[in-house]
């Protein structure tokens, strides 16, 4: 057995042991690993979950999702598409399927407001326009005039 405490997950640890049961026995790797043989045959004999058989499978219909949206949905619009389609799916799932598949949406960002901003909403536009237009011109001496 794997203890749920334990910080590798017992699916990597069986996985690795299955890579390299033909250079160490398996009795040996589990004493060392803290796993039973017993744990190991029970998942090597265990059928696919359907959990795990529809995480297979959804990824494509996420990405066909994403491609139709312009690669623009993510993790909060996709599953209400699914759902549309009578598929019950949680978001943090999506988000799950999405990182393993690649799949990024498209986050908006937010404006970027300075303190200058909110000063110069004040005035009118049209005002602050014809005083920066308004056509100085400096003379051969220097002065300046108003070039009206």
């Amino acid at each position: 057995m794997v203890c749920s405490g334990d910080k590798f997950d017992p699916r990597q640890i069986f996985e690795f042991v299955k890579a390299h049961q033909e250079m160490y026995s398996i009795a040996i790797m589990g004493r060392l690993l803290s796993i039973s043989t017993s744990g190991y045959y029970a998942w090597i004999n265990r059928p696919p979950s359907a959990r795990s058989l529809r995480d297979h499978e959804l990824p494509a219909r996420i990405r066909k999702i994403h491609e139709y949206s312009s690669e623009t949905y993510g993790r909060l619009r996709i599953p209400a598409e699914l759902k549309t389609a009578g598929i019950r799916i949680g978001g943090n799932r999506v988000a799950r399927l999405m990182r393993e598949a690649g799949i990024q949406g498209i986050t908006r960002r937010n404006a970027c407001r300075t303190t200058g901003s909110r000063v110069h909403s004040a005035y009118d536009s049209r005002s602050r326009r014809s005083k920066v237009c308004r056509g100085w011109s400096q003379s051969p001496l220097g002065r300046r005039h108003n070039g009206r």
